[in-house]
């Protein structure tokens, strides 16, 4: 039988020495190293076993991060699909019972962003307060249990904040997509966007000025808006049975 002919490795010590560097950076598959150097993958790949080389892991991109690094690392930037991001802004915080308005709150700049420690020292304390029957100023509030809603957002679900809600003796309904306050936040944009246009080309408003505009749509908005948002939730609840 004829003997089967070999395979050469590669035709020049400097290709071997090309072959191995780019292996070893971690960075290149063999087939990119092959198109890199005009040489076939089983070049390549016995180039590699002779030189006993092994490629390293690329520290810059770790293979898998849990959960917990992502949301650590993670920050968020919640619009709607085709809302631009500005570089400049403010963010609200607010929220409300029934036809009741809650506390509401402007995240400073220099408390930087929201995460699980900055969550709970500036909002967590505000609606444990509003939760209790003497914040709602009414006698017979008594009787009435209320729930706090809120999203999945990562420093709402994280468990530092899970557990000071618990301390606190307050205990979230996760339900995102059936939240009321989102209806009651797109009438704050729609009344900003109505009577606060975008200014010209290389204009925008004071944060000042954004304070007052945000504050005072948050105002407009009667409290039988609010009671009305409320009163759908059994409709919203059924709807999402019956899909």
């Amino acid at each position: 039988m004829p003997k089967e002919r070999k395979t050469h490795i590669c035709t020049t010590y400097n290709q071997v020495t090309e072959v191995k560097a780019l292996h070893q950076r971690g960075r290149h598959l063999q087939q990119k190293i092959a198109e890199l150097l005009g040489l076939t993958e089983r070049q390549i790949s016995l180039a590699i076993k002779a030189e006993h080389v092994t490629a390293k892991k690329c520290k810059e991109y770790p293979c898998h991060l849990t959960d917990a690094q992502v949301n650590e690392l993670v920050e968020y930037a919640r619009r709607k699909i085709g809302e631009e991001i500005y570089d400049t802004g403010i963010m609200f915080w607010d929220c409300f019972s029934y036809n009741k308005k809650g506390p509401c709150l402007f995240w400073e700049k220099e408390w930087v962003s929201i995460n699980k420690e900055s969550y709970c020292k500036r909002i967590v304390s505000l609606v444990q307060g509003w939760l209790t029957p003497k914040a709602q100023g009414d006698d017979n509030f008594n009787s009435i249990i209320l729930k706090l809603m809120h999203d999945n957002a990562p420093g709402h679900t994280a468990a530092y904040t899970v557990e000071e809600l618990a301390v606190r003796d307050v205990h979230p309904i996760f339900w995102p997509d059936l939240n009321p306050i989102e209806p009651a936040r797109n009438g704050i944009k729609d009344y900003t966007g109505r009577y606060y246009p975008d200014l010209d080309a290389g204009k925008q408003y004071s944060h000042d000025e954004l304070y007052m505009i945000v504050k005072e749509a948050w105002d407009y908005i009667i409290p039988k808006t609010l009671k009305d948002l409320v009163d759908s939730m059994p409709a919203r609840c059924q709807a999402v049975i019956d899909v």
